[in-house]
């Protein structure tokens, strides 16, 4: 596969996997839909964090942009650099997408780790922390979501990185 066509790929995977990043962290600050007993005490600080929107949405988010366009035309078109300018952009972009997924990661997996904030005889707290890690064992999207976004951030820099010291395959005059 091309160096162009595999950003492209990559570009469009981590766009619509920071979508739903975000996505998965709007809904986990009205759980069960309802707002009308939902207070900040009552969200576990990994809500409050917002590492699906911050980390593996806009974070991640600017990196699958930068790899689309690493994937079209390059600055200097088919000429001397081809489209290694925009490669180059992309390693870096990807390397900040990474910093973010693993900040994803991270909370989510504390999320997971504390279980969330319940009522239990008549008092809110993180009932599940003491459980032994059992909690672990419940799926977790942003968590699955930003670990897919961590390995394919770094999969675009190892691609970028060849596109930079390779060029893009592409001939010239080649459709995009």
């Amino acid at each position: 596969m091309c160096t162009g066509q595999c950003a492209r790929f990559v570009g469009l995977s981590l766009i619509t996997l920071s979508l739903v990043c975000i996505v998965a962290n709007a809904l986990l600050l009205v759980p069960n839909g309802e707002t009308t007993w939902t207070k900040a005490d009552k969200l576990s600080l990994q809500v409050w964090l917002m590492a699906g929107f911050f980390g593996g949405g806009l974070m991640v988010l600017c990196p699958g942009i930068a790899a689309v366009r690493a994937g079209g035309k390059g600055c200097c078109g088919a000429g001397c650099c081809g489209n290694r300018c925009r490669m180059l952009r992309s390693i870096f972009c990807s390397a900040f997408g990474m910093i973010g997924a693993i900040y994803c990661v991270s909370v989510s997996g504390t999320g997971l780790r504390d279980g969330p904030i319940c009522s239990k005889n008549g008092s809110w707290d993180s009932h599940f922390k003491d459980t032994e890690g059992s909690y672990l064992l419940n799926q977790s999207l942003l968590l699955a979501a930003s670990c897919l976004e961590l390995v394919l951030c770094g999969v675009q820099v190892v691609n970028a990185a060849m596109g930079v010291l390779c060029g893009d395959c592409r001939k010239k005059g080649a459709p995009q």
